[in-house]
């Protein structure tokens, strides 16, 4: 339930790596999972500040 309304947060890059988050938070996530997320939210501060590489 917390993946579904992060996803819909006003900002879509930062909904979705909320969702993502919750999502494997609420399942237990693994060290790859954390490694995933962390690597989209890298991808998401980079793309607001118009630098995604």
């Amino acid at each position: 339930m917390e993946a579904v309304a992060a996803a819909l947060g006003p900002d879509p890059a930062e909904a979705a790596w909320h969702a993502c988050y919750r999502a494997a938070s609420a399942i237990g996530g693994n060290f790859d999972d954390q490694l995933r997320l962390e690597v989209l939210r890298r991808l998401v501060e980079s793309a607001r500040r118009g630098t995604a590489h």
